[in-house]
C-alpha cells in the first residue's frame, strides 16, 4: 500500500513537472545569472513563485564552488560543505576539487532545509543529472529516484552560468 502511494505521488510529480514550463526556468536561470551575488531572500522570492505554480515541492539552490573558494563560502554563508553519512546525516566533506552545496531551500516541507551544505556533486544519482544539465546548457530531469530527504520523486536541474561567460561549448560550460 504504501509503495502504491509513494508510486502514485511521483507520478503526480512527473506529470505536474512536465506541464512546468520551461519558460518559468529559463526566466529563474536569467535572473539568476544576472545576480553576482544572489541573496537568500532573493532566491526565496522567486522560488516561492515557482512553488505557487504546484509543479515543485521544493527549490533549490546550488552553486559551483572550487577547492579555493570553499574556505570564503562557509564563512559567507555560514554553512558547512557536506558529505553524507547516512539517511539526513552528514559531516563535514573532504576535501575535493569542485563542491555543489545546497546553500538556499525553499520548499513545502521544513525537514528539506536539513540539508543545507550538502554537497549534492559528491551523491553518483544526483549528481549525474547535475553535470548532464551543466553540460548541455538546459534543463535536465532525473527519472523517479530515492530523494535525499527520504522518499521518491524526480530532481530537476537547470545549469545557470556567469554573466557574459562563454557557453557554446560543453567545454566552456564546464569552467
Amino acid at each position: 500500500r504504501m509503495q502504491r502511494d509513494e508510486a502514485i505521488r511521483a507520478a503526480h510529480q512527473m506529470e505536474a513537472v512536465a506541464g512546468l514550463s520551461v519558460g518559468q526556468l529559463t526566466s529563474a536561470a536569467a535572473f539568476f545569472k544576472a545576480e553576482d551575488d544572489l541573496s537568500r531572500h532573493e532566491f526565496e522570492v522567486y522560488g516561492r513563485s515557482l512553488l505557487h505554480q504546484g509543479a515543485l515541492s521544493g527549490a533549490v539552490f546550488i552553486p559551483r564552488v572550487p577547492a579555493d573558494k570553499r574556505a570564503r563560502y562557509e564563512r559567507t554563508h555560514g554553512l558547512e560543505i557536506l558529505e553524507r553519512t547516512g539517511p539526513l546525516d552528514f559531516r563535514r566533506s573532504k576535501a575535493h576539487d569542485t563542491y555543489f552545496p545546497i546553500t538556499y531551500v525553499v520548499a513545502d516541507r521544513e525537514e528539506r532545509r536539513r540539508a543545507l551544505g550538502y554537497d549534492l556533486g559528491q551523491d553518483p544519482e544526483p549528481a549525474a543529472y547535475l553535470s548532464r544539465a551543466r553540460d548541455v546548457g538546459s534543463t535536465v530531469s532525473s527519472p523517479v529516484i530515492p530523494l535525499l530527504i527520504g522518499g521518491s520523486g524526480i530532481n530537476v536541474f537547470r545549469a545557470v552560468y556567469r554573466d557574459r561567460a562563454p557557453v557554446e561549448t560543453v567545454a566552456q560550460r564546464r569552467r
